[in-house]
């Protein structure tokens, strides 16, 4: 069986104002999805029975600071304006076209959420960085959209 690794360089957070056009995080270092879903357990004559709710999803991650982004990438100034005025945004997280693999198939989430954590950092002898937390609201979606 062959191996399709896929790069973490290549797992870019992608961010939309529209739900319709994407921009990538500026210098994204790295990024990490996490989901949680709350238990709770009830001790019967039959033995434990556990309930489980709905999944959380949190994304967070870290990125430098660039101050001449691209035209197809989200600014530090862009993630703290949003930050700040609570705004929902669309997202996307997906597997980069890996073989005969397109964008997507491999893994693929998307949703809307906001920014709920940043935080800017500059250490002597290196660049700018900032870190964010972007919370899911409403559904995680897990199955790429089907290509036209």
């Amino acid at each position: 069986m062959a191996v399709q690794e896929i790069q973490g360089k290549d797992s870019l957070f992608e961010i939309s104002t529209d739900g319709t056009t994407y921009k990538v995080l500026v210098c994204e270092v790295d990024n990490s999805l996490k989901g949680t879903a709350d238990t709770t357990k009830e001790k019967t004559k039959c033995g434990p029975i556990t309930g489980i709710n709905t999944p959380d999803y949190t994304i967070s991650g870290n990125a430098v600071t660039n101050s001449t982004p691209g035209a197809s990438e989200v600014s530090y100034k862009d993630v703290q304006g949003w930050f700040n005025a609570n705004t929902k945004l669309y997202f996307r997280l997906q597997s980069p076209a890996v073989g005969e693999l397109n964008p997507g198939e491999a893994y693929y989430h998307a949703g809307q959420g906001y920014f709920n954590s940043l935080g800017l950092a500059s250490t002597s002898g290196e660049t700018v960085k900032f870190d964010w937390e972007f919370t899911v609201t409403g559904e995680l979606t897990i199955d790429a959209p089907e290509e036209a």
